[in-house]
């Protein structure tokens, strides 16, 4: 990275400041891409036990494409890939956005505690009569209008009423 140039350099700082290189001779695999992928199972494993805890974060930029499918399957994994001179960010697989959607659900659906606050307010529905007995909701009873809407409608003024016939008079004259 060196021999390439400022960018080069640029970019070796950029890796050894944030990057940390991770020793894969205690894993097992014929080549570095399985190793790799069973490193990241591992690593992916022991975040679905313990959601809670803060476990480092990947991100993968590989050309092997059989690579990124595997990886594409584990999900929570952004890839990258150089695509001509271009460093393409791959699109989250079905699996990353089956996990981000249950991540999602469990951050919406209400706790143990709201769960039963609106167990209570529907039972109190029920008995103030706003719920039928089998649990829907009663039709909300419409009236119509008896008159019109007084603020609708058109004042009628003599004044106005004189200037319309003198108006029709000069017409037809």
């Amino acid at each position: 990275m060196e021999t390439i140039g400022v960018k080069g350099k640029q970019s070796l700082e950029f890796a050894k400041s944030f990057c940390e290189i991770i020793d894969d001779d205690k894993v097992n695999g014929n080549n570095p891409a399985e190793k790799l992928l069973k490193l990241l199972e591992n690593q992916h494993s022991l975040q679905n036990e313990s959601v809670k805890s803060k476990s480092k974060k990947y991100c993968v930029a590989t050309q092997d494409k059989e690579l990124r499918l595997q990886l594409g399957s584990l999900g929570a994994i952004p890839l990258m890939y150089w695509n001509h001179v271009i460093l393409t960010l791959e699109a989250p697989s079905t699996t990353s956005k089956e996990i981000s959607k249950q991540s999602e659900n469990v951050k919406i659906s209400p706790t143990e505690d709201e769960y039963s606050v609106i167990q209570q307010a529907t039972a109190g529905k029920k008995s103030s009569g706003l719920v039928e007995s089998d649990g829907t909701p009663k039709p909300r009873l419409k009236r119509k209008a008896s008159a019109p809407n007084p603020l609708s409608m058109l004042q009628s003024s003599s004044d106005s009423q004189k200037a319309k016939k003198m108006k029709i008079r000069k017409y037809h004259s």
